[in-house]
């Protein structure tokens, strides 16, 4: 079985210990990149809230 291919349906060939670990390491990137695209989305949305919130009391002065 290769180090960096396996099937986790397979009920034959249980994956090694280092593959394991390789998975994980990638689901915890691929997590922490969604968090940040996230994270990133949030702050634009917020900054956009307040800039218009801003504008609105700058009209109603």
């Amino acid at each position: 079985m290769s180090d960096t291919v396996f099937d986790l349906n397979d009920i034959e060939h249980e994956p090694s210990d280092a593959q394991l670990s390789s998975l994980m390491q990638a689901v915890a990137q691929e997590a922490r990149n969604k968090a940040e695209t996230a994270r990133n989305v949030l702050q634009q949305n917020v900054q956009s809230a307040i800039q218009q919130a801003v504008r609105q009391a700058r009209e109603t002065h």
